[in-house]
């Protein structure tokens, strides 16, 4: 549904700036690193500055401690990383939580002359379909669950030779019954997830070690093409 787009428009904000952050720091520690350098040349040359002359000895210590003191604030915005994995994964939980109350099921939802007609046997599988796909059309998930259930119980027939269908209405009922799945909501989730596992490679994961356990900021670039489709198309329909 169009209105959780917005969750996952929360979570792309989260890490875009996160990801603009992560590059400041980054260039932080670059210039400090390449003012230290710089330093280390003009010591090297006699040519200080006035005011490094000035500090004598202790502005080796002066500027190194500066490049440290940037370096330790960079290692511990790093940390920061997996703060960011677990808001993400907070939003999801706030999804999942909207998505249950939204897909649950409502008896007041239920028409009563379908399952009538359900009941009575009487249904073709192209009738199957059309219900089911009136009911999702419509915006009833819990009669197209329910419709649902009698398509997979024609198709768990076909399976055991109890009722052969043809190949056109076999087909047209797997293909309904894959829209009627999703009308508990969990392919949103799902998507979401996806979103989750994308940013757990880019993070790295506090509960693997090794070369999982770091950021991968190489893949910061490429946040829009791994995620934009999905993120404007996945929760839009």
């Amino acid at each position: 549904m169009a209105y959780y787009y917005g969750y996952a428009v929360k979570m792309n904000d989260l890490v875009k700036k996160y990801i603009r952050d992560y590059r400041a720091a980054q260039s932080k520690v670059d210039e400090a690193v390449k003012e230290y350098d710089a330093f280390k040349e003009r010591q090297r040359t006699g040519r200080l500055t006035e005011f490094e002359r000035y500090l004598g000895d202790s502005a080796d210590t002066v500027k190194g401690g500066t490049l440290k003191a940037t370096k330790a604030e960079f290692q511990h915005f790093r940390k920061e990383r997996f703060n960011v994995l677990r808001m993400a994964e907070s939003i999801r939980d706030d999804l999942a939580a909207q998505v249950d109350e939204d897909f649950a099921v409502k008896p007041e939802k239920v028409n009563q002359n379908t399952i009538t007609l359900l009941s009575s046997g009487i249904c073709k599988p192209s009738e199957l379909c059309r219900l089911a796909n009136e009911a999702i059309e419509n915006g009833n998930p819990t009669m197209a669950r329910v419709i649902g259930s009698h398509i997979d119980k024609v198709l768990t027939d076909d399976r055991k030779n109890v009722n052969r269908l043809n190949v056109s209405d076999k087909s047209q009922l797997i293909s309904t019954m894959e829209r009627v799945k999703a009308c508990d909501g969990h392919v949103y989730v799902d998507r979401f997830n996806g979103l989750i596992d994308i940013l757990r490679y880019l993070t790295g994961d506090p509960q693997s070690e090794g070369s999982h356990y770091n950021e991968n900021p190489a893949m910061f670039d490429r946040w829009d093409d791994l995620t934009g489709d999905m993120i404007e198309n996945g929760f839009n329909d």
